[in-house]
């Protein structure tokens, strides 16, 4: 399967691509990244990651794809996914403006804790979302942390209060303190477990 994310060096498309890689869910040619300031040599640490030079070139590479962009971004976007499995981390983007693009849709909340792989991450998956598409989601979001699918759409608008930001302020302040600590020499697997 095909990975793409769209905004893949942001915060959590970063985190994202970053587990799913580190974890050996996707090789690296089977993401597909795009971000607003071009390829890079290196993604997360591994070589081989597949750079699309924009939305179009993506959604024709991608059986999956991440959406991990700014709302406001959206309507920009122009995606075009005709039947594949889109996975929306935008808050407040409903599903119905994201299945304009064709694709199945899923909107997923997760927070900071992704970089740690601590996120809760509960996802609202669309009516023609198969029992596939359900699987296939479970174990992207099992990257960054757990999950649980909620039963209406309006649900997920509330996990932007809970989830979506509560756990940010302490998971922030994890990364930050075993930033410091690795600038001050620490080992990495050390500073990782102080914090």
């Amino acid at each position: 399967m095909r990975i793409g994310i769209i905004g893949a060096t942001g915060w959590l498309g970063s985190a994202l691509g970053g587990r799913l890689l580190a974890q050996g869910i996707v090789a690296p040619e089977n993401l597909i990244a795009l971000n607003r300031t071009g390829p890079r040599p290196d993604y997360q640490g591994h070589r081989g990651v597949v750079w699309a030079r924009d939305v179009a070139d993506l959604a024709g590479q991608s059986d999956v794809i991440v959406v991990s962009v700014r709302p406001g971004d959206w309507a920009g976007l122009g995606l075009q996914a005709q039947g594949r499995l889109v996975v929306s981390f935008m808050a407040g983007v409903r599903g119905e403006r994201l299945a304009a693009c064709g694709g199945r849709i899923v909107r997923a909340m997760p927070n900071a804790a992704a970089e740690l792989g601590a996120s809760y991450s509960p996802f609202w998956a669309a009516p023609d979302v198969t029992a596939e598409d359900r699987d296939t989601v479970r174990r992207l979001l099992s990257a960054i942390g757990t999950t649980d699918e909620l039963a209406e759409e309006a649900q997920i608008d509330l996990m932007t209060a809970l989830p979506g930001s509560g756990a940010a302020y302490p998971a922030l302040m994890a990364v930050a303190m075993a930033g410091f600590m690795r600038d001050q020499g620490v080992e990495d697997a050390v500073a990782w477990r102080a914090a």
